[in-house]
């Protein structure tokens, strides 16, 4: 009985951690992002949020992964994007970088400073 109890547990326990996991493959050459966000969310599930307009400025995508984690895919969905992701519960947010703000250069030290007293 406890043989068969720890059985039913260690398979519960493959399930759960398989399920989580997200693997994801994909081998796709100059795609649109569009479709590689439709095989993605074929494969686990997790739905994208983006308008038409951010995936006019996207480049079309070059991807060829084979058993990764959705993190390792998204990174090199969105890497030399003008577009960033967050991951949140089982949906991706996508949204456009932020324009750098110039930074005016400023000396490295400061002046010294004469101290009397």
């Amino acid at each position: 009985m406890k043989l068969t109890a720890l059985l039913l547990l260690s398979a519960c326990m493959c399930v759960s951690a398989k399920t989580l996991s997200q693997q994801v493959t994909i081998s796709e050459k100059n795609a649109p992002l569009e479709k590689v966000f439709r095989e993605i969310k074929r494969q686990t599930g997790y739905s994208f949020v983006y308008t038409a307009r951010q995936l006019e400025k996207a480049a079309p995508v070059t991807l060829t992964v084979k058993n990764s984690h959705i993190r390792e895919v998204l990174e090199a969905c969105f890497r030399n994007q003008p577009l960033i992701y967050t991951l949140l519960d089982d949906m991706v947010i996508v949204k456009e970088k932020l324009p750098a703000i110039p930074r005016y250069d400023l000396p490295a030290t400061p002046p010294p400073v004469k101290v009397k007293g």
